[in-house]
């Protein structure tokens, strides 16, 4: 058996993070939930801002992630961050 130690950000990260998508061809949720994304008229690329990027110009294009329960609910702040260009 193998005992794993986490670092203090690792530990920060999970405790936080809700959804994380690297964009890598798949929409799979690189976070500790496993909010896995769909979406529709995407296209991935290798040149992206950190991992991979995403276009969404194709008309209609979207990504979602469903089961974010406390999204919009009093005394649940969230952040998201996403690099446009």
């Amino acid at each position: 058996s193998s005992i794993f130690s986490a670092s203090a950000a690792e530990v920060l990260r999970d405790a936080t993070l809700t959804v994380s998508y690297t964009f890598n061809d798949t929409l799979v949720d690189d976070g500790p939930l496993g909010i896995n994304g769909t979406g529709a008229n995407v296209q991935y690329f290798n040149s992206g801002r950190v991992d991979a990027a995403l276009d969404v110009s194709n008309n209609p294009s979207f990504v979602q992630a469903s089961g974010l329960v406390y999204l919009g609910t009093d005394g649940h702040p969230y952040s998201i961050a996403l690099w446009i260009r």
